[in-house]
């Protein structure tokens, strides 16, 4: 729903209730939001009302207080920030201390460094802490919550395999931390076609490790590559695989939406895929015979020169 809304406007406007389910409930549309490129800003409803009750409760006025609501509101940022600091005494050394220490954790979750840079100058100016130092706090903890996330992605995906016999991609138990970074970049071109340029100047498909991901890595980037796509769907990749494989993509998929893959995390997908395949030629070059071994040197001298 977020990727249509996506091809219509670039700015979605949440108003939930004010009430502590309206508020979970904007925290959790949010990041969906942001993945499929929106601009986000939330409305509160003064009075804790719905926005049908508060709109009937002035009148012929009405409308127009809600439309003045609507201009009012505020970017999803700063309805986190200002959410945050109703909690606490920024006057007081604990106060601000508590308050910085949540509000670094928004600032984590920004993608974009031009925006995280422009809220950490907001912040220092509120607070009398030094903006270098409430940046490089939020890109330690956006590592941080990254890994922690990728680690939690590898051990449900251990659990799955462990009782699932892959066979479409029998080669994801051999490669499985490739295989899962591959899947992150299919899902990530699903959600992101106009990246596939980007990733086709850093990256071939010959680098990933699993033929079945590669396959579909190929189709996937011809098919963005042969039209003009804001947004592509199985079914546009439907007749170059068999019905057991859409499944395969359709459970990526479906895997990936849980915690959806930021462009950040992409970049850390390619390194891995580096590093795997050069793993990978090591381990075919030690299986190597004598001969073999000499001719594979010597492939490796002459393309050095």
């Amino acid at each position: 729903q977020a990727r249509l809304m996506a091809r219509y406007t670039k700015e979605v406007v949440l108003c939930y209730d004010s009430d502590e389910a309206g508020q979970r409930a904007a925290s959790r549309a949010v990041p969906i939001l942001r993945s499929a490129g929106l601009l986000v800003r939330i409305i509160t409803v003064p009075g804790n009302k719905d926005p049908d009750e508060f709109i009937r409760s002035h009148g012929a006025e009405g409308s127009l207080r809600f439309k003045k609501l609507i201009e009012s509101g505020e970017n999803d940022v700063e309805y986190a920030l200002e959410k945050i600091k109703r909690q606490y005494n920024i006057q007081s050394d604990s106060g601000r201390v508590n308050y910085l220490r949540e509000a670094i954790s928004v600032l984590a979750q920004i993608e974009n460094d031009i925006e995280r840079d422009v809220y950490a100058g907001r912040l220092s100016q509120e607070t009398g802490v030094d903006k270098g130092t409430l940046v490089t706090q939020a890109k330690n903890q956006r590592r941080r919550d990254n890994k922690k996330r990728e680690e939690s992605s590898f051990k449900k995906i251990e659990n799955s395999l462990s009782f699932v016999k892959d066979d479409v991609n029998p080669q994801k138990h051999k490669y499985f931390r490739a295989a899962n970074a591959e899947e992150a970049i299919i899902a990530y071109l699903f959600a992101h076609p106009d990246y596939a340029g980007y990733l086709s100047g850093k990256i071939s498909a010959d680098i990933f490790c699993t033929d079945f991901n590669r396959r579909v890595y190929e189709i996937l980037t011809k098919k963005i590559g042969s039209g003009n796509y804001s947004n592509i769907t199985l079914t546009d990749i439907s007749e170059a695989l068999t019905s057991s494989e859409i499944n395969a993509v359709a459970r990526i998929l479906a895997k990936r939406n849980e915690v959806p893959d930021s462009r950040e995390d992409i970049e850390e997908c390619i390194k891995t895929l580096q590093y795997e395949k050069k793993k990978a030629a090591a381990d075919d070059v030690g299986s190597l015979e004598t001969d073999d071994l000499k001719n594979y040197l010597e492939m490796l001298r002459k393309s050095k020169t």
